[in-house]
């Protein structure tokens, strides 16, 4: 069985509805554009750009050719080494610019300069080339999590990206991070605490001050933080009340 498509995403379709305001919705390309990308994302873990109106033209004309399309305006093949689950694209104002974020069936978020993704020769490289460095065109990425990826959402500056996974956990992203000089370009945690001690019996009021010494250590020095695990896989998100509330949808 071949690779089959996971998610699209339109240029410049940000979720405005998450801001709950007319008022409050996501600004637009300021070039007035809108719709001319089209971005795929599939289960072999690539990441594609389709120029819209030629893909569109390419089903009316009944083609078969579409892995040499020239609506195909780039590609590449080893975006993750597994199954992109997400796709997602910042809002215009953030500050990192509009940059498109993929989540996948590990937990792994990355960031991608679509104009880097532009500039690069094709890609038919090994997938294992991938595994100990990012591919080009992506700017920054965190393994934090430890299950899928099942949704994305920004505030309405564009500065903080939130990632729901099926982990149970909400992960708050900082785009400011990613600008920031000195800071790691590729953030991975291991899936067991080195830290955790099992014979350890501390009282909870210190287990919660070192959690939130914790957390705002990770936000400082990594550009994130995560809530506590609810116990049940984490499945949607959305802001609401002028982007002051965020909803999640659980499996229960």
């Amino acid at each position: 069985q071949g690779p089959s498509c996971r998610d699209v995403l339109f240029s410049g379709a940000t979720n405005s509805a998450s801001t709950g305001s007319p008022a409050m919705k996501q600004p637009e390309d300021p070039t007035g554009g809108g719709g001319e990308f089209l971005y795929t994302v599939c289960n072999g873990g690539s990441l594609r750009c389709l120029d819209s109106e030629l893909a569109c033209s390419l089903l009316d004309d009944n083609s078969d050719d579409v892995v040499s399309s020239p609506a195909i305006l780039w590609s590449i093949e080893n975006a993750h080494n597994v199954g992109i689950n997400k796709l997602y694209q910042l809002p215009y104002n953030s500050p990192c610019g509009p940059i498109l974020a993929t989540g996948d069936d590990v937990g792994t978020v990355r960031l991608w300069d679509t104009r880097m993704c532009a500039s690069q020769k094709a890609n038919n490289s090994n997938p294992f080339d991938n595994l100990m460095k990012p591919p080009q065109g992506c700017v920054q990425q965190w393994k934090i999590n430890h299950d899928y990826i099942t949704d994305f959402t920004s505030n309405h500056d564009g500065s903080s990206l939130l990632a729901t996974c099926a982990d149970g956990k909400l992960s708050v992203f900082d785009m400011r991070y990613v600008k920031q000089k000195g800071g790691s370009k590729s953030i991975v945690l291991p899936d067991v605490d080195p830290n955790w001690d099992p014979t350890q019996n501390q009282p909870q009021q210190q287990s919660n001050q070192q959690q939130h010494q914790k957390k705002q250590n990770t936000w400082e020095s990594h550009g994130y933080t995560q809530s506590e695990n609810q116990e049940d896989e984490l499945l949607s998100c959305t802001f609401i009340k002028k982007s002051s509330k965020l909803v999640c949808g659980t499996q229960e």
